[in-house]
């Protein structure tokens, strides 16, 4: 329901209940490991440098001792971050390419959407609102696609979540945006998260509930409730135990009649360009609804609300 008091609300006036706090975000740790090797490089960098020009009294072979050694950490530094730029992160902003079954059959009762509410055809995006790729195809990418599937009336537009399990802002601010759908604002409160991915996720979860309209003393409530987390463990359901790891990731294929269950047969992760994507929706649509009915598998729809 709309919320029925929409005095705006200072930055000051209400305290938000605040997300666990974490290290760094997994979509940002292998810079900031990085960044924490520099200063020891260059620390190395010195010290080989210095034991090589020091007019100092001390023997000769405790100057080459002292170079090879400086030379030996350099190198250890140098091996250990070119691992971490060539390593892929166990959990990405973009992601980990699973063997596709070729056909997945998953519910969709009572998950977010847009787009026509009679359309057979449908896509499901798995995202994550810490990702900063997935915020990258909100922006650039999703207009383009909105204007020719979902304007057109020829898709449906699902949304699950898929937070990092291990990045708890992720989760705070899946939450958050759950919790805008009780006040009939999930899309805007899902735009402006992703206008506010870089931000701490206080500042961005209340940034984004005042751009969105939100009664903010209603989101604080349910935000302490934790009433969406068991429908947020079973809209990731699906994709985990089909191993989608990366985000954003998304699932392309048909409605059944009761606009329930999706029955995908293209997968698209990462969604770098329009070009695959649409060359996917547009596959799908070539090839028409089904002639087997679609039956969501056991324990995947999300709880009703």
């Amino acid at each position: 329901m709309e919320s029925g008091d929409s005095s705006p609300h200072s930055i000051d006036s209400i305290d938000l209940p605040r997300a666990p706090q974490q290290p760094v975000p997994v979509n940002l740790g292998t810079l900031a490991r990085v960044r924490r090797l520099l200063p020891s490089l260059a620390v190395a960098t010195t010290l080989s440098l210095a034991a090589a020009e020091s007019p100092g009294p001390a023997p000769l072979q405790q100057q080459i001792d002292e170079l090879k050694a400086g030379q030996q950490r350099l190198a250890e530094e140098l091996q250990t971050i070119r691992k971490l730029l060539q390593d892929k992160p166990i959990r990405a902003d973009y992601g980990a390419r699973p063997q596709f079954p070729g056909v997945l059959n998953l519910g969709v009762r009572g998950e977010p959407f847009q787009g026509a509410t009679n359309a057979r055809f449908a896509i499901v995006e798995y995202s994550d609102f810490d990702c900063s790729h997935c915020a990258r195809y909100a922006r650039e990418i999703f207009p383009r696609l909105e204007q020719d599937f979902l304007k057109t009336g020829k898709l449906k537009y699902f949304f699950g979540d898929l937070p990092d399990p291990a990045g708890t802002n992720s989760i705070y601010k899946a939450r958050a945006a759950r919790c805008a759908s009780e006040q009939e604002k999930f899309w805007p409160m899902h735009d402006a998260l992703v206008a506010h991915v870089d931000e701490p996720p206080e500042e961005s979860v209340l940034a984004s509930a005042r751009t969105a309209g939100l009664d903010l003393e209603k989101l604080k409530a349910c935000l302490q409730s934790g009433r969406y987390d068991e429908e947020i463990r079973r809209s990731l359901g699906p994709a985990r135990r089909n191993g989608l790891i990366g985000t954003p990731a998304f699932l392309i294929g048909t409605l059944n009649a009761t606009g329930d269950a999706v029955r995908a047969t293209r997968l698209v992760v990462g969604a770098e360009t329009y070009e695959p994507l649409k060359e996917a929706i547009d596959s799908v649509l070539k090839e028409g609804l089904p002639s087997v009915p679609v039956v969501p598998a056991a324990l995947v729809q999300p709880a009703e609300k």
